[in-house]
Protein backbone atom coordinates (compact mmCIF):
# COMPACT_ATOMS: atom_id res chain seq x y z
CA UNK A 1 0.00 0.00 0.00
CA UNK A 2 1.42 3.31 -1.04
CA UNK A 3 -0.87 6.00 0.45
CA UNK A 4 -4.00 5.80 2.13
CA UNK A 5 -6.59 7.90 3.52
CA UNK A 6 -7.48 7.60 7.15
CA UNK A 7 -11.27 8.86 7.67
CA UNK A 8 -11.97 9.22 11.65
CA UNK A 9 -14.77 10.53 13.72
CA UNK A 10 -14.12 14.29 14.25
CA UNK A 11 -16.64 16.96 13.37
CA UNK A 12 -13.89 18.12 11.31
CA UNK A 13 -15.47 15.56 8.53
CA UNK A 14 -18.31 18.07 8.18
CA UNK A 15 -18.97 20.26 4.71
CA UNK A 16 -15.65 19.07 3.29
CA UNK A 17 -16.47 18.55 0.25
CA UNK A 18 -13.70 15.73 -0.58
CA UNK A 19 -16.04 12.55 -0.96
CA UNK A 20 -15.39 12.92 -5.16
CA UNK A 21 -11.92 12.58 -4.22
CA UNK A 22 -11.93 10.03 -1.87
CA UNK A 23 -13.83 7.26 -4.08
CA UNK A 24 -12.19 8.24 -7.42
CA UNK A 25 -8.64 6.98 -5.15
CA UNK A 26 -7.02 10.32 -5.05
CA UNK A 27 -5.62 9.54 -1.43
CA UNK A 28 -4.79 6.30 -2.43
CA UNK A 29 -6.80 2.89 0.15
CA UNK A 30 -9.79 4.08 2.11
CA UNK A 31 -9.62 3.13 5.79
CA UNK A 32 -12.56 3.98 8.19
CA UNK A 33 -12.51 4.02 11.71
CA UNK A 34 -15.27 2.22 14.05
CA UNK A 35 -18.52 3.52 12.72
CA UNK A 36 -19.64 6.01 9.73
CA UNK A 37 -19.04 9.27 9.91
CA UNK A 38 -19.71 12.03 7.79
CA UNK A 39 -22.02 13.00 4.63
CA UNK A 40 -20.69 11.33 1.58
CA UNK A 41 -20.47 14.32 -0.31
CA UNK A 42 -17.52 15.02 2.63
CA UNK A 43 -15.92 11.65 2.82
CA UNK A 44 -17.24 9.24 0.42
CA UNK A 45 -18.84 6.35 0.48
CA UNK A 46 -15.52 3.98 -0.46
CA UNK A 47 -13.93 1.66 2.05
CA UNK A 48 -11.26 -1.20 1.90
CA UNK A 49 -10.04 -1.10 5.40
CA UNK A 50 -12.30 -0.85 8.20
CA UNK A 51 -10.77 -1.11 11.46
CA UNK A 52 -12.52 -0.78 14.63
CA UNK A 53 -12.86 -2.00 18.15
CA UNK A 54 -14.70 -4.71 18.16
CA UNK A 55 -16.26 -7.60 15.17
CA UNK A 56 -19.87 -7.37 16.83
CA UNK A 57 -19.49 -3.37 15.86
CA UNK A 58 -19.40 -4.17 12.33
CA UNK A 59 -22.91 -5.70 11.79
CA UNK A 60 -23.99 -2.65 14.11
CA UNK A 61 -22.64 -0.06 12.34
CA UNK A 62 -22.37 -1.35 8.73
CA UNK A 63 -24.88 -3.41 7.40
CA UNK A 64 -24.26 -2.60 4.22
CA UNK A 65 -22.29 -5.02 1.74
CA UNK A 66 -18.68 -4.90 3.43
CA UNK A 67 -17.34 -8.05 1.12
CA UNK A 68 -14.03 -7.58 -0.11
CA UNK A 69 -13.01 -5.22 2.59
CA UNK A 70 -10.12 -5.89 4.91
CA UNK A 71 -10.96 -5.69 8.50
CA UNK A 72 -8.79 -4.87 11.31
CA UNK A 73 -10.34 -5.57 14.83
CA UNK A 74 -7.83 -3.28 17.50
CA UNK A 75 -9.22 -4.61 20.96
CA UNK A 76 -9.49 -8.28 19.78
CA UNK A 77 -6.26 -8.03 18.33
CA UNK A 78 -7.02 -9.10 14.69
CA UNK A 79 -5.15 -8.14 11.83
CA UNK A 80 -3.57 -6.15 14.61
CA UNK A 81 -1.22 -8.03 17.64
CA UNK A 82 -1.33 -7.04 21.19
CA UNK A 83 2.78 -6.19 20.78
CA UNK A 84 2.23 -3.65 17.79
CA UNK A 85 -1.11 -2.30 20.55
CA UNK A 86 1.72 -1.77 23.56
CA UNK A 87 4.41 -0.31 20.98
CA UNK A 88 1.77 1.63 19.52
CA UNK A 89 0.86 3.28 22.92
CA UNK A 90 4.69 3.86 23.96
CA UNK A 91 5.09 5.41 20.46
CA UNK A 92 2.49 8.04 21.38
CA UNK A 93 3.49 8.00 25.13
CA UNK A 94 0.28 7.20 26.60
CA UNK A 95 -1.30 4.14 28.19
CA UNK A 96 -4.66 4.20 26.03
CA UNK A 97 -4.59 5.08 22.00
CA UNK A 98 -7.78 5.92 20.07
CA UNK A 99 -8.69 3.83 17.36
CA UNK A 100 -7.87 6.79 14.86
CA UNK A 101 -4.53 6.86 15.65
CA UNK A 102 -4.06 2.74 15.95
CA UNK A 103 -5.24 2.68 12.27
CA UNK A 104 -2.57 5.39 10.77
CA UNK A 105 0.35 3.50 13.04
CA UNK A 106 -1.54 0.24 11.20
CA UNK A 107 -1.01 1.53 7.99
CA UNK A 108 2.58 3.19 8.43
CA UNK A 109 3.29 -0.65 10.04
CA UNK A 110 1.98 -2.37 6.71
CA UNK A 111 4.46 0.28 4.87
CA UNK A 112 2.15 2.74 3.48
CA UNK A 113 4.17 5.97 2.56
CA UNK A 114 2.05 8.25 3.38
CA UNK A 115 -1.02 8.68 4.91
CA UNK A 116 -4.03 11.55 5.10
CA UNK A 117 -6.06 11.85 8.23
CA UNK A 118 -9.74 13.29 7.79
CA UNK A 119 -11.98 13.59 11.23
CA UNK A 120 -9.56 13.74 13.30
CA UNK A 121 -10.54 16.79 14.44
CA UNK A 122 -7.76 19.05 12.75
CA UNK A 123 -8.80 21.81 10.34
CA UNK A 124 -6.27 23.55 7.71
CA UNK A 125 -7.51 26.58 8.11
CA UNK A 126 -8.03 26.48 12.13
CA UNK A 127 -6.13 23.77 13.22
CA UNK A 128 -6.74 21.65 16.56
CA UNK A 129 -9.96 22.29 18.48
CA UNK A 130 -10.03 22.77 22.01
CA UNK A 131 -12.17 19.87 22.49
CA UNK A 132 -12.54 16.58 20.26
CA UNK A 133 -16.38 16.55 18.80
CA UNK A 134 -18.48 14.25 16.55
CA UNK A 135 -19.52 15.86 13.63
CA UNK A 136 -23.04 15.85 15.16
CA UNK A 137 -21.44 18.21 17.18
CA UNK A 138 -21.59 15.61 20.47
CA UNK A 139 -18.31 16.16 22.67
CA UNK A 140 -16.26 13.67 23.31
CA UNK A 141 -15.81 12.82 27.30
CA UNK A 142 -13.33 9.74 27.40
CA UNK A 143 -10.79 10.49 30.00
CA UNK A 144 -8.59 7.61 28.55
CA UNK A 145 -7.22 9.15 25.40
CA UNK A 146 -4.89 11.83 25.63
CA UNK A 147 -5.42 14.02 22.78
CA UNK A 148 -2.61 16.40 22.68
CA UNK A 149 -0.18 13.47 22.88
CA UNK A 150 -2.14 11.84 19.94
CA UNK A 151 -2.21 15.45 17.68
CA UNK A 152 1.54 15.59 18.47
CA UNK A 153 1.83 12.52 16.70
CA UNK A 154 -0.54 12.77 14.13
CA UNK A 155 1.15 15.98 13.48
CA UNK A 156 5.00 14.42 12.93
CA UNK A 157 3.89 10.96 11.04
CA UNK A 158 0.71 11.69 8.82
CA UNK A 159 -0.62 14.48 6.03
CA UNK A 160 -3.16 15.87 8.12
CA UNK A 161 -5.98 17.01 6.15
Amino acid sequence: MKKCIIIGSGADVVGRRMGTAIDAGRFGRVVRVNKPYGAAIDVGGRMDVLVTRWQSWVQRYFPGPTIGCEMVFLNEHIGFSQEEHRAACEEVGWGNVSAGTLAAIWALNRGAVQVFALGFGYHPDRGWPAEKRYPDRTLDTNPHYNWAAENRWLENNVTLL
